[in-house]
């Protein structure tokens, strides 16, 4: 590096006015050069880089090529170091003590392109003729299918095809690693057809009466209706054949209780006790049932009769939009004026 600092003070020393420097740029340029050299062996690169940049504008030799890559290794900024090395090494010849200047360079060099990462982006299902970006960079097709050289760190990757899902990801990718990514890109879900009122089928349950439907809940409600009404009669049926036999065998002493004759046996008294039992409970028990299943019934019943009264306000509506899309109107200022009569 030694070697290249000399060569480069004596370059500057030396230069012809090919860009027509004045003196005073010149003499600018080296005191540039010395900081940046001050700077590069504190480990200062960012520092450095500057200084370099700044002599490269007065004037750009392999030398100042050279520091500049070599700041820009430092840096992590990897390719565009290998880039500015092989243009020094292009034009090393021109420098006094261009033997030692290049060999120097090419060890840059080859030392260099080792550590590079790279990445192969390949096309997935889905991704054939999908826009791929790198790091926000539009990669053609030359680039697709091959070795891309990379600085470590991380870098977006992004895809996108019509009809498809886009794809991101972020790539981590650290020195000396190649690494092979494949895009695959998921098709959009189709759309669920519209309903006759214009939206998209909902069965999410009972709904409020603003035009929307109230699913299953009313067949639901009439099934249950429907059961308990005839569990109801069923009860009413047993109650009344059990009351029937009590009134033909028993006397009635009050509202609840039958007095059994003393001519019948043990068992015959058992079993008309029993259904005089059954007959108290039938006297709860059936009349709620008919009671819940005329709630059951009529709520179901309501919300059907409010779904099929809805179905017909959508249908009207729907007709009423189409016919006044179609309908021919006056422009007035880019505006179409139609109307209903």
């Amino acid at each position: 590096m030694l070697l290249v600092a000399l060569a480069l003070a004596g370059g500057l020393c030396q230069s012809t006015p090919s860009f027509a420097q004045t003196s005073d740029e010149l003499s600018e340029a080296r005191a540039a050069f010395q900081r940046g050299i001050e700077l590069e062996q504190a480990k200062n690169w960012a520092g450095a880089l500057k200084q370099f940049r700044q002599v490269g504008q007065v004037k750009m030799t392999p030398q100042v090529r050279y520091h500049i890559a070599l700041c820009e290794e430092n840096l992590g900024k990897l390719v565009a170091a290998l880039g500015g090395y092989e243009l020094a090494l292009a034009d090393a010849e021109t420098v006094g003590d261009g033997v030692s200047f290049k060999q120097e360079v090419e060890a840059s060099v080859n030392d260099l392109r080792a550590r590079i990462p790279k990445v192969v982006i390949q096309r997935g299902s889905g991704a054939e003729a999908a826009a791929i970006e790198l790091d926000g960079v539009a990669l053609g097709e030359s680039s697709v299918g091959v070795e891309v050289p990379l600085d470590p760190g991380p870098h977006a990757l992004v895809a996108t095809a019509p009809g498809h899902a886009n794809y991101s990801e972020t790539l981590e990718v650290a020195e000396e690693e190649t690494r092979t990514v494949t895009i695959d890109l998921k098709p959009l879900p189709t759309e669920a057809p519209p309903d006759i009122g214009g939206g998209t089928p909902d069965d999410s349950g009972v709904k409020d009466d603003g035009g929307k439907k109230y699913s299953f809940y009313p067949y639901v409600l009439m099934g249950v209706g429907g059961a308990a009404l005839i569990t109801s009669g069923v009860l009413f049926v047993i109650r009344g054949q059990d009351l029937s036999e009590l009134k033909s065998k028993c006397t009635k002493a009050d509202d609840s209780n039958y007095t059994c004759p003393p001519t019948l046996d043990e068992s015959e008294k058992a079993d008309l006790r029993s259904k005089a039992d059954r007959v108290k409970t039938l006297d709860t028990v059936a009349p709620v049932m008919l009671g819940i299943g005329v709630v059951a019934a009529g709520v179901g019943g309501t919300l059907f009769y409010l779904d099929m009264r809805n179905a017909k306000k959508h249908a009207t509506e729907t007709k009423r939009i189409r016919w006044m899309a179609a309908a021919p109107g006056a422009d007035i200022g880019g505006f179409s004026v139609v109307g209903q009569f």
